[in-house]
């Protein structure tokens, strides 16, 4: 749940309300989540306007659950960061 928000978030590039959420986020779920920390490393590298380290993240292995909120942050980070 958390990490699909998260990529929500990121897609309509409001990286402050990521970060916000990822403050919140309980350690439990950060660790039982692979996919949330990917998710994370997609909005660090939004926060730190890193082009090369966002399509990397973008680009990382996800679970069937969260491919629609990628594939449309992906969409969103090509015309925004020319990816």
């Amino acid at each position: 749940m958390y990490g699909r928000l998260l990529l929500l978030y990121l897609s309509e590039n409001e990286v402050m309300l990521a970060k916000f959420l990822w403050k919140r986020v309980p350690e439990e779920s950060r660790i039982s989540d692979p996919a949330l920390s990917k998710a994370w490393e997609v909005g660090r590298a939004m926060a730190e306007r890193d082009p090369q380290r966002l399509h990397k993240a973008i680009q990382a292995d996800w679970p069937d659950n969260y491919r629609p909120y990628v594939d449309r942050l992906r969409g969103e980070a090509m015309d925004t960061w020319k990816l």
